[in-house]
């Protein structure tokens, strides 16, 4: 299975838009329902009631939201972190559907359960370094959790070369990896325990 550059998934992304059928909100659709499924699948919510999905201001936060509102249509307890919001409408739409489903916003990382899954979709394919406040400390805070679920990149690792060696990116160690269309070269640097491949579609040849 080809494992995507950062440009190539730039590229992809690209080629999708004039796709009949498709918008970026179906996308998100798409992309929050498989992250869902691979949470149903890994972390049940018997055995882990609690969800924090930790949300960026980009596509990957929307991708975040989406996920965050099926998880609470599964019955898990869901809460979410948005350290910096997003004013456009389809965002501002997400986070009020969220709010309408009873999924509680936070002003700051709650301490670490292990009855918690954390969803990472702080940032995705388009993440260039340097980290900017506030993410850095977030992405340090959030690493302490022991089960992450990361959305297409794992937030703060270069997307071509995988973790770095310094900064909030190189403590996070996702459990789980869901990546989105196809994987980012990144990807061959996940250990954890299981590596879904959602939304599968691809732009003709």
């Amino acid at each position: 299975l080809k494992h995507l550059s950062q440009q190539e998934a730039a590229d992809v992304d690209a080629a999708l838009m004039p796709t009949p059928g498709l918008s970026v909100e179906s996308l998100m659709e798409l992309s929050g329902l498989a992250v869902a499924h691979a949470v149903l699948a890994i972390y049940p919510p018997n055995a882990y009631p609690n969800v924090l999905a930790v949300l960026g201001p980009g596509g990957n936060g929307g991708d975040g939201m989406v996920t965050a509102r099926h998880l609470a249509s599964l019955g898990y307890s869901v809460s979410a972190y948005y350290p910096k919001r997003n004013g456009g409408a389809l965002y501002v739409g997400l986070a009020a559907s969220l709010e309408q489903m009873g999924v509680r916003f936070v002003d700051a990382l709650p301490p670490p359960s292990r009855t918690t899954v954390v969803v990472d979709a702080v940032f995705g394919f388009s993440f260039r370094p340097p980290l900017r406040a506030p993410f850095g400390e977030v992405l340090s805070s959030m690493s302490a959790f022991p089960h992450i679920v990361a959305v297409d990149v794992p937030s703060g690792w270069d997307v071509d070369a995988g973790p770095p060696k310094t900064g909030g990116g190189a403590e996070l160690r996702p459990s789980v990896l869901v990546s989105l269309t196809a994987p980012k070269r990144c990807a061959s640097a996940f250990d954890g325990t299981a590596h879904f491949l959602g939304k599968v579609l691809m732009p003709p040849e």
